[in-house]
């Protein structure tokens, strides 16, 4: 049996494991455009400030080898031939398979006014990406960051730690697949108390140059920034070009409750996917956990052992200038469901979404978030009483 496995982040290092953990004779091949080991993408920021070296960015140090895996390291599934079970490689390489994971992660979006041709001009997402920003960081010079989310706040820290002056714009609010309007509010005050200039409801509206090189940006507000390092970061597409004209995969392809593509023997997992959601619906969870139980759920599958996904679960864990996040489920209230503060204080906010039968829909904590992972892990189920779940909390504020 021959496994093929485009990527190799956290969702294909696990189908690999798992594989592995089932057939210790069949061959994998793992392709993959970054000729790296596995590693963490949430430690790209820090390496590229360098508070941390490539050593600490590997999630899997020695995985190749102890699981004994075939590498086609820079090179990326360019197309595939389904009906003669065969992917064809970005070098070339024509590769058969008995079973195919397509487990290719994203890339980031590249807005209308970036020309990413220019010195200055960057997306932030992998290793390479990081060692090229380093170019044009230096400690006092000016650095502006176009972006709402995660990775947009985890590069204007690191930014900011190594001495620039850093300033976020954002369209929106931020952080709103993670944070409700109170917790955006604590990190861009916690951001702003750091020196990082945080500018809402405005963009980019025109990139400056000379010589091939960023010289500045001015606003949509009007006003002109002088900076010589600019970073789009700007949310993510994924990568399904290798299945232009087999499959619809606007926003991520559809898998069923085995981790399978509509076409033969063909498995998807991770940041790609549109799976069944834990509470109900489908969609695309891009989120390390969901990557990790996908990948090992497809793995088994493929080699052999029927293993149900459960479904993705909406949870986060964030950590930005000192201040904690934790989000599990709905981060506001649907309509006949409700909204228990049980703090609100300025370093310590809790809040947890019901419906109408008790059903814990959602967490929301900031600040102090010791007790959060006791409920986020019970999302879906009757905690049975505030009290009881967080022994010392009195709810603040009720809204229904």
């Amino acid at each position: 049996m021959r496994y093929l496995i485009a990527g190799n982040g956290p969702a294909a290092v696990n189908a690999a494991r798992a594989i592995r953990s089932l057939d210790a004779a069949g061959e994998i091949v793992m392709v993959s455009p970054e000729a790296n080991e596995p590693y963490s993408r949430i430690t790209v920021p820090e390496y590229m400030a360098g508070e941390t070296d490539e050593s600490g960015m590997l999630f899997a140090p020695g995985f190749y080898e102890d699981c004994g895996v075939q590498t086609r390291l820079g090179a990326s599934v360019a197309s595939l031939r389904p009906e003669e079970h065969t992917a064809v490689l970005s070098s070339g390489e024509e590769i058969k398979y008995d079973r195919l994971l397509l487990a290719t992660g994203a890339t980031p979006f590249v807005p209308d006014w970036a020309d990413m041709s220019l010195r200055g001009m960057y997306t932030l997402w992998n290793k390479a990406d990081a060692e090229q920003i380093r170019q044009s960081m230096a400690p006092g010079e000016n650095a502006v960051i176009a972006g709402a989310g995660l990775v947009a706040f985890q590069a204007a820290r690191a930014l900011n730690a190594y001495g620039m002056k850093v300033t976020l714009v954002a369209r929106r609010y931020i952080m709103s697949r993670q944070l409700d309007a109170h917790a955006a509010e604590m990190l861009k005050s916690t951001a702003e108390s750091c020196g990082v200039r945080v500018l809402l409801h405005t963009s980019v509206s025109e990139l400056h140059s000379e010589g091939g090189e960023v010289t500045g940006v001015t606003l949509t507000s009007g006003e002109r920034i002088d900076t010589r390092c600019v970073l789009a970061c700007m949310g993510t597409k994924p990568n399904l070009d290798m299945l232009t004209g087999l499959l619809d995969c606007e926003g991520g392809v559809d898998v069923d409750d085995y981790m399978r593509t509509a076409l033969p023997d063909v498995y998807a997992a991770g940041d790609i996917v549109r799976a069944k959601m834990h509470g109900g619906g489908r969609g695309v969870r891009a989120i390390w956990p969901n990557a990790v139980a996908q990948g090992r759920t497809a793995g088994l599958n493929m080699a052999g052992c029927p293993t149900i996904w459960e479904g993705s679960r909406a949870m986060n864990s964030i950590k930005l200038f000192g201040l904690s996040f934790i989000s599990a489920g709905a981060t506001d209230a649907a309509e006949g469901e409700t909204e228990t503060l049980l703090s609100a204080k300025p370093n310590d906010y809790r809040k947890l979404i019901t419906d109408g039968d008790g059903v814990l829909r959602g967490v929301m904590f900031a600040g102090a978030v010791r007790e959060a992972g006791i409920l986020a892990a019970r999302v879906g189920e009757k905690p049975g009483g505030f009290r009881g779940s967080l022994p010392e909390a009195e709810p603040d504020i009720v809204r229904e």
